[in-house]
Parts: structure tokens; C-alpha cells; sequence
């Protein structure tokens, strides 16, 4: 396991510090672009704990505290965030505090430029830590900086997802039939990563059918840059309704380019039918 460098913003100390300091722990993973964070609270932020889950890819940890000098606020405990270097990267910030955010962003950034070069095989077991202490004010939960959380329903999660699951297999089908790149192409490969990564955000969205998925939608995106056979109009209208699936009251309207973009690929992919004989 790599040691990481702490960050300017802040101190590294092996031992958590006086009663206003929190020794923070980031973990990061950078094959599965997953970030954890452990924070050890001093002794006198007791209190109960809850979990909360402001979007499908993003985890928070809290303790309510109920004694010592922050008794009646939250503080952060650890988090979880999927997809952590992909959506800071698109400048879609987590739900975490501030100084939260610019440490696991400059650490997740450093980590993904550091194992670019390794084997395929050192990548994916690949696990990096990096030490910090960081102010344990900085850690409170501040409700005036929160925006309100938006839910979709049911019904739409699971009409988005069936439209990303069926786009998916039209252009693998499309990929399949003659002409297309061979097998093991790079252009293949493009289209393989890109349908792997809307059907793993379609099943994120399914499993947590009231909220978005920033970190698998912005996955989705990247992926979708890396090229694949679609015309310029079609791959605009793809990236729009890949970016306005962060939006739940959307997720009708997603579905429906979704669907119109699937019967296009179908329409476009099948076998043109010869004049029957007399």
C-alpha cells in the first residue's frame, strides 16, 4: 500500500491532536475509483451515529453528538464516495465538507496520474492511504450551505434504467453485425467500457430508485468520450441525457431520448431486406 503526501491544507501528525483536531484517514482505490475517509473524533465527541445517503453513490457517516464542546452538532465519522475521481473531475463536488472536498480531490487526482503507468494487473490491486489532520470544526454539519435533496420516483427510476439497458444492447447488436470494428479493436473495446458503465449506472439508479447517481452518471460520460459509433447529433443527444440523468425530475424525459435514440440505432443497424423473387 502506498503512503501518500499529506496536502498543504493540511498537517500530517500520526496521533490524533488536541481536542479541536481529528486525525483523517483517506483510502483510495484507483482501479475502482472508490474513496473512503475514517476520521478518529477525540474522546469528548460522543454521541449516536446515523448514516445518510445523499445520492446513490455517496455514503456520510454522522454522530449526533451529546456531550463536550460540540454537543447538539454533527460530525462526519467517515464517508464513502463511488466514483470519486471521475465526478470530481466533471466538477461534480460530493456532499462533503469543504476541507473534505479539496483533500480527497487533490489526493484522488494525485493517485490516478500516479498509477496511470502501471501494469494492468498492479492497478487493480492497487490501495493508497494518505494520514491528515484536519480541524474538527471543519467537520460540522452545515445545514446553510445544503441543497435540498431531490428524489424521483419508482416508476421513472425503473423506465430510465430499462431505456439505458436496452441503449446498451442496441449498440452492442450494432457493434456485432458485419463491418463493424473486429473484436478486441479499440473502438470495441471504447463501446464494451462505455455499455459496462450505463448499465452498472442504470442498476445504481434501480437499487436506490429515489436518488441520482452524479459518480456513475459522470463514469458514463467519460466513457462515453472515449468514442463510440454513433454520429455527432445522436452522441450530443447521449451526453445531454446523460447529464440531465443527475436529475430525478427528469428522469421521464431521459428515458424518452433514451428510447428514441435505441429505435434509431435499431432502425439504422438492421439488415437491408433484398426484393423478393416473383
Amino acid at each position: 500500500m502506498n503512503q501518500h503526501q499529506p496536502h498543504p491544507s493540511a498537517q500530517h501528525d500520526p496521533q490524533v491532536g488536541p481536542a479541536t483536531m481529528a486525525r483523517l484517514v483517506l483510502r483510495y482505490r484507483p482501479a475502482a475509483d472508490v474513496l473512503i475517509g475514517a476520521i478518529e473524533l477525540p474522546t469528548t465527541a460522543n454521541g449516536t451515529e446515523r448514516v445518510e445517503q445523499p445520492d446513490a453513490d455517496t455514503r456520510l457517516y454522522w454522530r449526533d453528538v451529546n456531550d463536550g464542546p460540540l454537543t447538539g452538532q454533527a460530525v462526519l465519522q467517515s464517508f464513502e464516495i463511488i466514483h470519486a475521481h471521475t465526478r470530481w473531475q466533471q466538477h461534480r463536488d460530493p456532499a462533503l465538507p469543504a476541507v473534505l472536498c479539496e483533500a480527497g480531490r487533490q489526493f484522488t487526482d494525485h493517485e490516478h496520474h500516479q498509477h496511470l503507468g502501471l501494469p494492468l494487473a498492479a492497478r487493480y490491486t492497487a490501495r493508497t492511504e494518505s494520514t491528515l489532520t484536519v480541524p474538527l470544526h471543519a467537520l460540522t454539519r452545515d445545514r446553510s450551505n445544503e441543497e435540498p435533496l431531490e428524489q424521483g420516483s419508482r416508476r421513472d427510476a425503473v423506465r430510465v434504467t430499462r431505456a439505458l439497458d436496452r441503449f446498451a444492447e442496441a449498440l452492442e447488436a450494432q457493434q456485432s453485425r458485419t463491418g463493424s470494428p473486429r473484436t478486441g479493436s479499440l473502438e470495441h473495446q471504447r463501446t464494451i467500457t462505455f455499455c459496462s458503465s450505463v448499465r452498472e449506472l442504470g442498476a445504481t439508479i434501480l437499487d436506490h430508485h429515489t436518488l441520482a447517481a452524479p459518480g456513475s452518471s459522470a463514469a458514463a460520460r467519460s466513457a462515453l468520450r472515449g468514442g463510440v459509433p454513433l454520429g455527432s447529433p445522436d452522441r450530443d443527444t447521449l451526453r445531454l441525457a446523460l447529464t440531465h440523468i443527475d436529475r430525478p425530475d427528469r428522469w421521464g424525459l431521459v428515458a424518452a431520448a433514451l428510447e428514441q435514440l435505441t429505435s434509431s440505432l435499431i432502425a439504422t443497424s438492421a439488415p437491408t431486406k433484398g426484393t423478393p423473387l416473383d
